[in-house]
C-alpha cells in the first residue's frame, strides 16, 4: 500500500496511512485490555458464586450441617454406630470435600480461601475416629487406597493429626 502523504504549506508532509496504522494498532490494545479485564471479571464472579455455593452446600444443606454438629460435640455419625446418618449421607459430606481439593488442584480455588472458610472443619472430620474408621473401610472395600485421597490431604494441609481422636 502506497502512503498518502498531505503537505500542508510548505511544512513537511503528514502521514495519514502512518497515522490510521497507529490508530488502529492503538484501537485494537484498548479493546484487548477491556476484553482481559471483562474475562478476569467474569472468573472472580464465577469464582464467587463457586466459593458461595460450596459454602452453603457444605453449612447450611440441613444433613451436612447436621454432621458437623455430630463431629464437633464427638457424638455417633452413623447409624451403625448410634448417630442419625448412614453411608451415603457421609460419603456426601466427605464428596464436598473432595471437590474442594480437585477444584484448588485445578487452580479453580485457592488453598488459603478454602482454609479460612472449611480448614477446621475439614481437619475436625478427618480427625474424627468413625469418620477416619469410615474411609478406611471403604479403601479397603474398594481396593483403593486413594479413595478420599483429598479429604485426608487437605486435613493433613490444614493441621490435621496423623492419629484419628473418638
Amino acid at each position: 500500500m502506497e502512503s498518502v502523504i498531505f503537505e500542508m504549506g510548505g511544512s513537511p508532509g503528514f502521514d495519514v496511512t502512518g497515522f490510521s496504522t497507529l490508530l488502529a494498532a492503538i484501537g485494537t490494545l484498548i479493546t484487548a485490555l477491556l476484553i482481559y479485564w471483562q474475562i478476569r471479571t467474569s472468573a472472580q464472579s464465577t469464582l464467587g458464586d463457586l466459593i458461595l455455593r460450596f459454602h452453603s452446600d457444605f453449612f447450611f444443606r440441613r444433613r451436612n450441617s447436621k454432621i458437623i454438629r455430630a463431629i464437633e460435640d464427638h457424638r455417633p455419625v452413623l447409624k451403625e454406630n448410634g448417630g442419625k446418618f448412614d453411608d451415603e449421607d457421609l460419603d456426601d459430606f466427605l464428596g464436598i470435600i473432595e471437590l474442594l481439593d480437585l477444584y484448588i488442584k485445578k487452580g479453580l480455588l485457592e488453598k488459603q480461601m478454602v482454609d479460612d472458610m472449611f480448614g477446621y472443619y475439614i481437619v475436625i472430620a478427618y480427625e474424627n475416629k468413625e469418620v477416619r474408621d469410615y474411609i478406611d473401610l471403604i479403601r479397603k472395600d474398594m481396593k483403593d487406597a486413594d479413595y478420599y485421597s483429598g479429604t485426608e490431604f487437605l486435613a493433613k494441609q490444614f493441621g490435621a493429626k496423623t492419629q484419628a481422636k473418638s
